[in-house]
């Protein structure tokens, strides 16, 4: 089941998710998805369903009355020259009153000029500058890492809890601020938008009512001709609005309920008024065909990017880009590296230390290449992502802007820390060149640099050091003091004693090769993984496929897979196979440092894992010539490809190095892709993968608490 909130942010996306349902349907998909889509300003295009709303017992409790009647006076403005201005103006005037004020722009760009404004009226009066802690700003283009902070300041604490403060606070928003959030404002200013996003903005201010609070909204849509839409139908609101409730003041009554009614009394206006719906757009089979194919990671034309399937064809939207610093960044681009040495390390790094939220910020296509225009005065390369592959760009102050915008497109730029382009509010500044504090923030906090290192770490999750390795040991360990440098002329050296410092597992490592060879070494490391585990023997493979077996017999029978439990029990009693002495030489018991030819084990219980010692080779693949011969024919491609597919691979087939010498048939590459075709068609693109999950999930489980599995706690089986 698929609960879709906020659904009216993205129609594009829900009626995405309807295809998806209606076509696992027509595909006989074992369990096609359910979808609740929750919203307070839905369109009631194509609404053939039903819809929970208020009933009228509902209506006559108090708590609903209060909320449905809460007092929101409405008063239009006409534009004046300066609009940003006006709406500090009028926020401004409540600062004498301990109000929680919020403001609602439909831009970045306003956001800032508003702040400025309402900074230069405090000052003005008071002679002194406004507390940083009495207003703060809010717009999707902010950094993770700065949204995240902001609800623990002043400002957003006290629109959320509804406690008043001391003196009156601001918070200066876009449409980031208009829904997902408990704000609730003692008064509003805002300027002209749509109907739907009036209505997500008034939910804002007297949120829980019992209070008078004031809405100010500021028509600024000057012309009336050759308007886009988007513009036509904030024209179209400006008239719906005069049409709610007249009061004594000569306000409009904007309660929820006046809201509602105006509504239902005026549909057509209404539908005139809501913000027009991009044209939304559905998969063609063969992109569908190619997002199944995990296995393929090369560029190629079929996979198409998501992104216009999740926010339809909106001609009126400027394309955007993701953007990160990254502190390796500064050290690699340093180096003197071939452009094949340089991705390779730079794939090495994002795939074992992601991108992650906090440390990412979305912002216009064209505003990132003014950055990155800016920037080529001081920086020479930056990596660009795209469906996961990094990328190396050059920069020029002479590369045409347009040009570069539409390259940068849905696409994510990683830039070095010295690249400076982002302001202390965690917003991109093209004109901000030097470096500030928490420029790199992909730990959540500043990397340390100490001793030609470079630490990164959050929890004892991750650490990446920076090695030179071009000289011995120059300390004595008896003399030296603990903090004294340390220099290594070979990894291993520098692996026993950096997990010996750090109490972390070696992971993986960069070698940085130049001209003069080997040189610096980026390594990265993580805490030993402490499995849920209470048992004292290792876990060997026979008794790891015991514990998936039970537990895909019990999710077989509660969800009823009449017919393809055996199938899954077979997969699941025989998928780590692959991992045993007999098969690729036993590489992989090699690789988790098991030396008992005995005993086969299925986890490393904590010794590590050297993956280059595999060569490539995939357990899953070993996995299926030891029960390729042994399967009957009914069977057979069913439990092959649950088999293949366990770790997402085998869709649709495993290149050379994964493979191991067969007489197998069955196992070509080209057999392995046409089972695969075979299943997909039979049950469907996500059937298919729905059923791999089962797998997956019981291997999961079992590899997570074994204990449960003890004969005398059977009962106890999750």
């Amino acid at each position: 089941m698929i609960v879709h909130d906020e659904a009216h942010l993205s129609e594009p996306f829900q009626t995405l998710l309807e295809w998806i349902a209606d076509r696992q349907k027509q595909d006989g998909s074992l369990r096609p998805i359910r979808l609740l889509a929750m919203s307070a300003t839905a369109s009631e295009h194509g609404q053939a369903r039903d819809v929970l709303a208020l009933d009228d017992e509902d209506r006559n409790l108090e708590q609903v009355k209060q909320r449905l009647h809460a007092r929101k006076r409405l008063l239009l403005h006409a534009a004046e020259r300066d609009v940003p201005a006006q709406l500090a103006e009028l926020a401004f005037e409540h600062d004498s009153e301990k109000a929680r004020v919020i403001v609602f722009v439909r831009t970045p760009e306003t956001v800032a000029k508003v702040v400025e404004v309402i900074k230069a009226l405090h000052k003005t009066r008071d002679k002194q500058a406004l507390p940083s802690e009495r207003i703060e700003l809010l717009t999707g283009t902010i950094r993770g890492y700065e949204r995240d902070k902001l609800v623990g300041r002043p400002v957003l604490k006290h629109l959320l809890d509804s406690k008043g403060p001391d003196a009156t606070e601001y918070l200066i928003s876009t449409s980031a601020g208009e829904v997902g959030a408990d704000f609730d404002a003692d008064h509003m200013v805002c300027d002209l938008t749509t109907i739907d996003s009036f209505i997500q903005r008034a939910g804002r201010v007297n949120r829980r009512g019992g209070r008078d609070a004031a809405i100010d909204l500021v028509d600024d849509v000057k012309a009336r001709k050759n308007l886009r839409p988007f513009e036509e139908a904030m024209v179209e609101t400006a008239k719906l609005l005069t049409k709610l409730p007249a009061l004594d003041d000569g306000r409009f009554d904007a309660s929820p309920q006046a809201l509602r009614d105006l509504k239902d009394a005026n549909s057509e206006a209404y539908e005139r008024s809501r913000s027009p719906r991009p044209q939304s757009i559905t998969p063609h089979e063969a992109t569908l065909d190619a997002w199944s194919l995990t296995s393929i990671q090369e560029d190629w034309p079929l996979a198409h990017e998501a992104e216009p399937y999740l926010h339809g064809l909106e001609d009126d939207e400027a394309p955007s880009t993701q953007v990160a610093w990254r502190a390796e960044l500064d050290v690699l681009f340093d180096m003197k590296l071939d452009d094949e040495s340089l991705r390779a390390a730079i794939g090495t790094l994002f795939r074992h230390y992601r991108l992650r939220p906090q440390e990412l910020l979305r912002d216009k296509s064209g505003n990132v290449a003014d950055l990155l225009k800016n920037a080529a005065a001081h920086v020479a390369r930056v990596v660009v992502v795209r469906r996961g592959r990094p990328e190396i760009l050059a920069l020029s102050a002479d590369r045409d802007s347009r040009i570069l915008a539409a390259q940068l497109g849905n696409a994510t730029v990683v830039l070095p820390r010295s690249a400076g382009g982002l302001n202390a509010a965690g917003m991109l500044d093209p004109k901000a060149a030097a470096p500030i504090e928490k420029q790199d923030v992909a730990d959540g906090v500043e990397p340390r640099r100490q001793r030609g290192l470079i630490h990164r770490h959050k929890d004892g999750t991750f650490i990446a050091s920076l090695l030179d390795q071009t000289e011995k040991a120059i300390t004595d360990d008896d003399k030296a003091p603990e903090s004294a440098p340390r220099h290594f002329d070979h990894w291993q050296d520098a692996r026993e004693e950096l997990e010996k410092r750090t109490s972390l597992e070696w992971f993986d490592r960069i070698v940085l090769v130049d001209e003069d060879g080997p040189r610096d070494m980026l390594v990265l490391f993580r805490a030993p993984f402490r499995r849920n585990m209470q048992h004292k023997a290792e876990l060997l493979v026979e008794t790891h496929h015991g514990h998936v077996r039970k537990i895909v017999e019990q999710l077989g029978n509660g969800l009823r897979l009449t017919g393809l439990t055996d199938a899954l029990t077979l997969a699941a009693a025989s998928h780590d196979l692959g991992k045993c002495w007999d098969c690729a030489d036993g590489r992989w018991q090699t690789a988790i440092g098991n030396t008992d030819r005995k005993k086969p084990l299925a986890k490393s219980s904590g010794k590590g894992f050297n993956s280059r010692l595999l060569a490539g080779y995939r357990h899953e693949f070993g996995s299926l010539v030891r029960v390729a011969a042994s399967l009957d024919v009914g069977e057979r491609d069913l439990v092959l490809h649950l088999i293949a597919a366990h770790h997402g691979r085998g869709r649709p087939h495993f290149d050379e190095r994964a493979m191991v010498p067969h007489d197998r048939p069955e196992l070509t590459p080209a057999e392995i892709a046409r089972r695969f075709d075979r299943l997909q068609r039979k049950y469907g693109h996500w059937g298919l993968a729905w059923l791999e999950a089962v797998l997956m999930a019981a291997d999961a489980e079992g590899s997570q608490t074994p204990q449960d599995f003890d004969d005398e706690d059977e009962e106890d089986q999750p």
